[in-house]
């Protein structure tokens, strides 16, 4: 399956790592083909 996954974000600097780590490890333990685009509104 492919998976577009669109985040729009405004001042989220602190919490981008950790939400990239969490959607990888879960789309990956799925065999989900993804990709992420985060969109900063700021």
């Amino acid at each position: 399956m492919n998976l577009s996954i669109v985040i729009p974000l405004l001042n989220e600097e602190a919490s981008l790592e950790e939400l990239f780590s969490r959607i990888d490890r879960v789309c990956k333990s799925n065999s989900l083909s993804y990709e992420i685009w985060f969109v900063d509104d700021g």
